[in-house]
Order: structure tokens, then sequence, then C-alpha cells
């Protein structure tokens, strides 16, 4: 048996999907799925007996809803955090989109962009565009490193995000590991949680 499902089915829909199907032991794959639809995928992953493995790829950490600072109550229905052991752990919105960068593909854009740059200045012959150029070059060049300081936090975020999943069903009793299946240069969201059940009463 296999089921696609549209990048933007609803939490209810997506349970209904799987609750609807009787003595079948199903894996679901979540490949770069957007926002709380990896949420959605790990609870239904707990809470269905027919759901027997997982393999999930999670992206667009950006468009998570989250507990503000305001919130202090723990509600499962969040997409981030999800396990009792970073409850308390908060992101605010730019850290999540912090999480969504790649530093391997900024170094590859850096590096053609300067190609292109030292191609531009070799054929400009405004004077005027040079002097502007020189005006806000030195503003440019501290600017690239405050954000390339920034980047060095990207995979940290995005690791404590994972790991919050990762106890999640940890705290469930099942089994869980995280397997980079792909080389990050040619897909940045490259972590896989794979996760088995370690009883199951359907399979």
């Amino acid at each position: 048996l296999y089921r696609r499902t549209p990048p933007t089915i609803a939490p209810c829909a997506l349970k209904s999907l799987v609750f609807n199907v009787s003595d079948q032991r199903i894996l679901v794959i979540g490949l770069h799925s957007c926002g709380d639809l990896s949420s959605s995928i790990l609870r239904l992953f707990v809470e269905s007996q027919n759901v027997a493995a997982l393999i999930l790829f999670g992206c667009c950490y950006h468009k998570l809803s989250v507990i503000n600072e305001e919130q202090n109550d723990f509600n499962e229905a969040f997409g981030f955090p999800l396990s009792l052991k970073y409850s308390e752990l908060r992101f605010s919105r730019c850290a999540l989109d912090l999480a969504c960068h790649s530093n391997e593909n900024y170094v590859m854009q850096l590096l053609t962009k300067v190609i292109v740059l030292l191609f531009r200045y070799f054929i400009a012959s405004d004077d005027n565009a040079s002097t502007l150029i020189n005006s806000v070059d030195d503003e440019w060049r501290r600017l690239l490193v405050v954000h390339c300081i920034r980047l060095l936090f990207a995979p940290i975020v995005e690791h404590i995000i994972i790991e919050d999943r990762v106890q999640f069903l940890r705290e469930r009793g099942h089994s869980v590991f995280v397997v980079p299946l792909f080389d990050p240069k040619i897909s940045p969201r490259n972590l896989a949680i794979v996760a088995f059940k370690n009883s199951c009463d359907n399979c």
C-alpha cells in the first residue's frame, strides 16, 4: 500500500488517512515536511497503532508554531517544543529562521558572487557608480562579517529542534536514530529522524 499526501494536508486529515487503514504495518515517510507538518507526523507515529516505523526530514523551521515568552504553559499543540526535556526552551522567530540556512550553500554563493563582482568592477566605467560602491563598501564588509558569525549558530539551532523531536519519541519508549542521508551541499536538510516502535499490538 502506497499513499501520497498533498503538502498542505491538515493534521486531522493526515490522522484519518492512517487510522482508517486496518491490519496494515505502515511506514510513514516525511520528505522535507514543512513547519508543523513534521510535528503532526511525529504525533501520528506515537498515536497510531498501525504505524510501525518513521522516516522524517524536517524543513521550514521558521513556519513552526511556538510558545512565545509570555506563555508559560507547555502545550502539545505547538510545533516546538514537543518534548518534556525541552519544554522550557523558547526560540524566537528569528532563531527559527536562522535554522533554515545552510552554511555550505552560503559559502558557495559568496564565492560565486565574488567572481561576479570582480567582473562588474572590471567593466564598470561610471565614476558615480564607483564612488557609491566605495562609500558603502566598508559598511557592507562589516554587515557581511556579522551575518557570517550569525550563521555559525544555524546548525546549533537546527540540532536542538531535531533533538527535541528525538526526545519526544524516546520519552514515549520508541527507538530513534538521526541519520545523515544526503550530502548537505545537495540538500541542506539532510538529517533524517528514523524511528521504530519497540512494541506494536497490531504489527
